[in-house]
């Protein structure tokens, strides 16, 4: 079945293979720099996040924090 990826059973030339539906050189370079910088950063964030956050919820943190419900 190489390299139709949905292959047409109307019109051959119409198939969708894996040169026509991939992105541009250009636009997979732009998006490889993209990712490499913001999948760390977005990692990084969360870890922190359930660092700060993680933890039981105790009695009295709740009542002796003046900015808890």
């Amino acid at each position: 079945m190489f390299p139709f990826f949905m292959p047409s059973t109307t019109n051959p030339d119409q198939s969708l293979t894996i040169w026509n539906s991939s992105a541009s050189q250009y636009g997979l370079t732009c998006m490889l720099v993209v990712a490499l910088i913001f999948v760390p950063l977005i990692l990084s964030y969360t870890a922190w996040c359930y660092y700060i956050m993680g933890g039981k919820v105790r009695t009295e943190t709740i009542v002796n924090d003046t900015h808890s419900y």
